[in-house]
């Protein structure tokens, strides 16, 4: 706002023609702070205004006749210029057009004082004008603030709903937002913590306190998202709190290069660590039998001097190639392949130098597994020579499959670490490098994998665990399906609303489901289910031929669970028509639903089959080149299985449809039997 009493203001003072001038108003002209510019003529007036946007005030002294249309034409080029009607005589007409045109007041010169009026009237209209502009400038910046900035913008009331929120979020959002708060926008979106950024809403709001830099991370179909807010209360002019004013960035690069970067620093503070101490190390011995070889005149003393820096020599060029391997590892941009694991196994223990150390390859033939053969070559390569190094050469190293992957474990002494993690950080050693098992953790998280350890519960010694694994046993690629088994039985799991219902189409030999139900993810198992009661292994297949959508993250397809109630251990594969192919799992009952999206396999009439076999499922969906595997995880089931057809729509109070062709449920036998090396 301007200062009424120390802001300059400048006025146009229109007269009419006339012989001589007449004298301004001594109430305009005695104040230094308004400066007075005399015009003759309307037009005259009108130019100068169009022309010069320093112009707080219009006085038109002349005859009102023509001061309307003067004021029609002001008013189209700027609707807020204050404009005094100040005529020699009363023209009540003429004035009574005129301020309906737009005109801002009227003051005859015939009224006792008009002319300090005069004075006080320009004052406050003048005031009033720069305030109005003032204010007009500061919405047009605010609402070009408010469209154009790409980035979430928003004000909230005091019950933590939108009251205005900047265009780029609109945009980003599907529906209406004013009005309503996070969670009654997204209280239902999988993985958004509304209720969360509601309570922070309110906190602001109740405490008068900031929230600045406050970060949140969410996954919204497997896409991991981070943003960073910073709320503050919103205040009147009174100092009350009104509501809350909000910024959202999403930081979800910068988060993921910090991750990154912390990585690579991590491994740099290793890689000092260890070369500084263990490649020294070598170097030092070799020097000093060097020079010990140089001193000695005994021949049997010298060649025993050599042997050693040979030794060191070859123990250096053993870190180096440790360190080679991890900073270039190779086959990097190779995709991942099903590579026969038990063979590699046998192929790289065979490549070492293992003297009388043994191997146990207890891996069923023709087991396959995802992965870039050169890194899973580096992996086992690495768990040997460690076994080779920190048990001896008599080891006997066995590997084999577990629920969640592969391990390799020796019979040796076993950890001494209280925390079996640190054997994998760059620099701890018991003798070797400090490399070797880095790398292993490495190529394990380059495949989405886990690696640990701990003890072997066969031979006491050390168990490296390989788990995250997608795997196709013998049993798995050739099972042999018995007879069909027909659904029987349906069921809403969860408490849902409406209920859901099945019905069975014989002409043309198709199931339709109704469903409700939140979602069957994370802590949330609702949905409709179709199933029939059978005894593992068991393979489920249907193709979801036509689905009626009520939500974005509705979903149809086909289930294996423990029991149809819900928080039982679980797996399914299934579609999500804007989100693609999605497959879930729970392995413990008291385990959360996880999933897995496939964006790739998306759209109608897709195929989808469920294999529960070793206490593992596998979800596939058909493509052109046969079935594609989309995951494996483990699902503990405890006896008898449900298995069949599910539908959720992912909404409270309503119900989507989905239709389901060549429905085929059947048990497995596990043939050929697993055969082991």
């Amino acid at each position: 706002m301007y200062d009424p009493e120390h802001r300059d203001v400048r006025v146009l003072y229109v007269e009419g023609a006339a012989e001589e001038p007449e004298v301004l108003p001594a109430g305009l002209t005695s104040e230094d702070s308004v400066s007075v510019d005399r015009i003759v003529g309307i037009e005259t007036a009108l130019t100068a205004i169009e022309t010069d946007g320093s112009v707080d005030c219009l006085v038109i002294a002349c005859d009102l006749e023509d001061a309307i249309d003067a004021v029609s034409a002001v008013r189209e080029s700027d609707p807020d210029l204050p404009i005094v009607l100040f005529p020699l005589e009363p023209a009540p007409r003429a004035a009574s057009e005129a301020l309906r045109a737009g005109a801002t007041d009227y003051l005859p010169r015939t009224v006792d004082g008009h002319e300090t009026m005069l004075s006080s009237v320009v004052r406050d209209a003048a005031n009033e004008y720069a305030d109005r502009r003032t204010r007009r400038q500061e919405s047009e910046r605010y609402r070009a603030l408010m469209e154009t900035i790409p980035m979430s913008i928003y004000f909230k009331d005091e019950e933590a709903r939108f009251v205005d929120i900047s265009e780029w979020s609109k945009e980003t959002v599907d529906e209406p937002m004013i009005g309503r708060t996070d969670v009654d926008i997204w209280g239902d979106v999988r993985g958004v913590p509304a209720v969360e950024s509601y309570e922070d809403d309110l906190q602001v709001v109740e405490t008068g306190e900031p929230l600045v830099d406050n970060d949140r991370h969410h996954e919204i179909g497997g896409v991991s998202n981070w943003q960073r807010k910073t709320k503050m209360p919103w205040r009147n002019e009174d100092g009350e709190v009104v509501g809350l004013v909000g910024i959202t960035v999403d930081i979800t690069g910068f988060e993921e290069r910090e991750r990154e970067l912390q990585k690579r620093v991590r491994q740099l503070e290793g890689f000092a660590s260890f070369v500084s101490h263990d490649l020294r190390n070598p170097i030092m011995i070799a020097n000093g039998y060097l020079q010990l070889a140089r001193e000695t005149d005994d021949p049997a003393d010298h060649e025993a001097a050599l042997d050693d820096v040979e030794t060191a020599l070859e123990r250096m060029e053993e870190l180096v190639e440790d360190l080679l391997a991890m900073v270039r590892p190779e086959e990097t941009d190779v995709a991942a392949d099903g590579v026969d694991l038990p063979t590699l196994v046998d192929d790289v223990w065979g490549v070492l130098d293992t003297g009388t150390a043994s191997l146990r390859n207890e891996v069923p033939t023709g087991t396959t597994i995802e992965a870039i053969e050169g890194q899973l070559r580096q992996l086992l390569s690495n768990l040997f020579w460690n076994a080779l190094e920190h048990v001896g050469p008599d080891v006997e190293v066995v590997v084999g499959l577990s629920d969640e992957g592969f391990y390799v474990a020796d019979d040796g002494q076993g950890l001494d670490v209280e925390d079996a993690d640190v054997v994998f950080e760059y620099g701890h050693t018991r003798g070797g490098t400090g490399v070797g098992l880095a790398i292993v953790r490495e190529i394990a998280e380059a495949h989405d994998w886990t690696v640990s350890a701990g003890e072997s519960e066969r031979s006491g010694g050390t168990r490296f665990n390989v788990d995250g694994c997608l795997l196709q046993t013998p049993v798995q690629q050739y099972a042999i399906e018995g007879n069909p088994i027909q659904l029987s039985a349906s069921t809403d799991i969860g408490d849902v609303t409406p209920a859901g219902e099945s019905t069975f189409d014989t002409d043309r030999n198709v199931w339709s489901l109704t469903g409700s139900g939140r979602d069957v993810w994370e802590d949330i198992d609702e949905h409709h289910f179709t199933y029939a009661t059978v005894d593992p292994p068991v393979r489920v297949v249907a193709t979801v031929h036509d689905f009626d959508t009520v939500h974005e993250f509705s979903k149809a397809g086909v289930m294996i669970r423990d029991d149809p109630t819900a928080g039982s251990p679980l797996g399914f594969v299934g579609l999500l028509p804007q989100h693609g192919t999605e497959f879930g799992w729970r392995s413990n009952p008291e385990d959360r639903i996880r999933t897995r999206p496939s964006w790739e396999y998306a759209g109608a009439s897709q195929r989808y089959r469920l294999d529960f076999l070793d206490s593992r499922v596998t979800g596939y969906v058909s493509t052109d080149d046969g079935w594609t595997v989309i995951d494996q995880q483990p699902v503990r089931a405890t006896g008898p299985v449900a298995a069949g057809l599910a539908v959720c729509s992912h909404a409270r109070d309503k119900t989507c449809e989905a239709v389901f062709e060549d429905v085929r449920i059947v048990e497995l036998q596990p043939e050929p039997e697993l055969e082991s090396h």
